[in-house]
């Protein structure tokens, strides 16, 4: 039975734009809110990385300017914008009571056989389909699966959320 969904739209050029013209110390900040410390920071953080790495070789003014030459600074805005329009998506498909309890950085996104947790296990059960998880969530709620469908075209990522609920019998 649905028990909600949840659907977000992100202009994936404010994300490289936020990530170029921000400080460090905010996109530090805005990271940790949105990404799971686990699944989805390291990457993120490796690709900034990366993006520093190729600013700081680059010796062309313009593409230091430009920032979207930087194809890893593109990647981690892309990282970072899939993780929040997922998360939006999420919380639009939370019910009111669920909401402010709502952390971002608690859920990650997941196919079956990614990472080895139980909540994994249980709330895929190896179909193959993209699903977003949160450990606490799925203890308090283990009749419920969250389903995720990601798409982008152009300058534009969207993101599905269907709440499922299945009978304990």
């Amino acid at each position: 039975m649905i028990l909600g969904i949840g659907h977000d739209i992100v202009h994936l050029p404010r994300f490289v734009s936020l990530l170029h013209t921000r400080s460090h110390r905010r996109v530090a900040r805005l990271a940790q809110r949105v990404l799971h410390p686990v699944y989805e920071r390291p990457q993120f953080d490796a690709a900034l990385a990366a993006a520093a790495a190729a600013a700081a070789a680059t010796t062309n003014v313009s593409d230091k300017v430009a920032g979207g030459k930087n194809k890893e600074l593109v990647r981690a805005a892309h990282l970072l914008a899939n993780a929040w329009a997922c998360k939006e998506a999420l919380y639009k498909a939370l019910d009111e009571t669920d909401q402010p309890d709502c952390r971002f950085n608690a859920w990650y996104k997941h196919k079956p056989g990614t990472n080895k947790t139980t909540t994994t296990t249980r709330t895929t059960r190896n179909t193959g389909k993209p699903a977003i998880a949160c450990d606490a969530y799925a203890a308090a709620h283990p009749a419920e699966t969250f389903w995720l469908s990601v798409s982008h075209d152009g300058d534009y990522l969207t993101a599905f959320v269907v709440r499922e609920g299945k009978s304990l019998q």
